[in-house]
C-alpha cells in the first residue's frame, strides 16, 4: 500500500498532492540487561527507542555494567526477556580497570532516514572506539 502511494506522488497524481509519507520503525530497539552472572536467561531487555517510533530518531540510556560483562547485545522486539527478542547487533566492551565495580554506560542509538541502526557507549573507558553499526539487511528493522 505505501509503494502504491509513494508512486503516485512521484508521478503528481492529483488526488495526493500535500500528502506525506513518514517512515517508522516496526519493532522497539533495545539493549539487553547485563547481569552480574552473564546468565541470559536472567536478562531483560532494557527498551530505547519504541516502536511506532517517526524515523530519523535518537534516544540514549544509561545502563549499569558490572565489571565481568565483556559486551552487551542490542536486541529488536516486544519481548521483555531479552532472550525472547532477535539480537542485531553486540558491543563489545573493553576490559575493567576496576575489577568488581559497576560502571554507568550511556548508550546512543540513532537511527537514520535510510534505516542505519548507529549505537555509540560513551561514560566509559571500556567502550569501543567507534560506533557499532547495524544496516537493514537480512530483513531487518
Amino acid at each position: 500500500y505505501g509503494a502504491a502511494v509513494q508512486a503516485a506522488l512521484l508521478t503528481g497524481e492529483q488526488q495526493l498532492a500535500g500528502k506525506v509519507l513518514i517512515d517508522l520503525l516496526p519493532l522497539t530497539l533495545g539493549v539487553e540487561s547485563p547481569t552480574e552472572s552473564g546468565a541470559q536467561e536472567d536478562a531483560v531487555a532494557i527498551p530505547v527507542i519504541p516502536r511506532n517510533s517517526q524515523i530519523p530518531v535518537l534516544r540514549s540510556v544509561m545502563v549499569v555494567v558490572p565489571a565481568s560483562v565483556a559486551k552487551l547485545r542490542i536486541v529488536e522486539g516486544e519481548r521483555a526477556r531479552a532472550r525472547e527478542n532477535r539480537g542485531i547487533g553486540t558491543i563489545a566492551l573493553g576490559a575493567s580497570a576496576r575489577p568488581g565495580v559497576r560502571e554507568a554506560l550511556e548508550l546512543t542509538f540513532d537511527v537514520d532516514e535510510n534505516s542505519v541502526l548507529t549505537v555509540a557507549c560513551s561514560g566509559s573507558a571500556r567502550c569501543p572506539a567507534g560506533p557499532v553499526t547495524v544496516t537493514n539487511d537480512k530483513g531487518r528493522l
